[in-house]
């Protein structure tokens, strides 16, 4: 090896990532046009005056048409970040990186190679090779791999070099939604379990409850704020959604605290300390899952609510397993 100082621009790239990220944050967060949400009650009528009633949700708003320019900005700074590294490495292992289309570059792969192991142009020292093998998308739980932060890096880099990235509006509702049906003497109330998250729109729960078409509905959906998600990387693994800003500052700091830091002792001191720090990355905070016990005083608790706004504590409990139960 010929070890060298990790070159200024690999973390001048991920500094302008971290600056467009920042730009973007605070775009959102003053943005002119909030985004809001409903549900809204739908009836179907069947025949002889009986329908069934189920709710939709609905997203108001639109993304800032600077997102996804700020957004491409950030991908390609990282990404370069990644790329200036890999030549950075095959420097430090004695070789010249090389140049042009189809030159050095930081391998990401979803799948291992057919025959041997991973390679990067120009040549690296073997000891590199393995450490960059064991940061492969392949190494990660293939039931979490679409949620793999150098994948979705790879991904939304090469996406946004073909076409304008999308950028969908979700919902996430809490475990619980309530359709109460007002009849003349009595309310009817149906509780759903959802956990999870919902796009403009989709169904919150299907027409399934039977009443008169002149029956009054009212929709109270426990949800959170609407927010703008990363496209193809919506719902993260634990549960839930994840927003846009959170979702690219989890790549960021994979970047900063886990894939470059581990290459650090193939380089001359000193090292950039400020920007590089070994540190394991936890995935972004989607919305966490309640134990059953949780739900189950949560479903409570809306049930005592309602007996208490309307007067009865008479009401039809919908869960995802069980289905109807008085």
């Amino acid at each position: 090896m010929n070890r060298i100082q990790l070159p200024d621009y690999v973390a001048a790239k991920v500094g302008r990532a971290e600056h467009h990220l920042q730009d973007l944050d605070e775009l959102l967060s003053k943005q002119a046009q909030p985004i809001s949400s409903t549900a809204e009650s739908v009836f179907q009528p069947f025949d002889d005056g009986i329908g069934a009633w189920g709710a939709k949700l609905r997203i108001t708003g639109r993304v800032p048409d600077e997102v996804p320019l700020i957004v491409g900005d950030f991908l390609h700074n990282l990404r370069a970040s990644l790329d200036y590294l890999a030549q950075a490495l095959v420097r430090t292992s004695g070789n010249e990186p090389i140049d042009g289309v189809g030159g050095t570059s930081f391998p990401i792969l979803d799948k291992p190679k057919p025959h041997g192991q991973l390679t990067v142009k120009g040549g690296v020292d073997p000891a590199i090779g393995l450490a960059i093998e064991a940061l492969q998308p392949y190494q990660t739980d293939p039931n979490l791999m679409h949620w793999n932060p150098l994948l979705l890096l790879h991904k939304l880099s090469n996406r946004d070099k073909h076409r304008q990235l999308h950028f969908p509006l979700a919902v996430a509702v809490e475990p619980v939604s309530m359709m109460v049906g007002l009849l003349p003497d009595k309310p009817v109330g149906l509780i759903q379990s959802t956990m999870r998250s919902f796009s403009d729109g989709e169904w919150l729960f299907h027409p399934v409850a039977q009443f008169p078409s002149d029956v009054r509905v009212e929709v109270v959906v426990a949800a959170k704020p609407p927010m703008i998600t990363l496209e193809g990387a919506s719902c993260h693994p634990g549960g839930g959604t994840v927003d846009l800003v959170d979702s690219l500052d989890y790549m960021l700091r994979h970047v900063r605290g886990e894939v470059v830091p581990c290459f650090r002792e193939y380089f001359l001191e000193p090292w950039p300390e400020d920007t590089f720090t070994a540190d394991p990355v936890p995935g972004p905070l989607g919305i966490p899952e309640r134990s059953p016990d949780e739900h189950s005083a949560l479903v409570d608790a809306m049930i005592s609510v309602m007996a208490s706004e309307y007067g009865s504590d008479r009401y039809l409990v919908l869960g995802l397993a069980d289905g109807f139960s008085a």
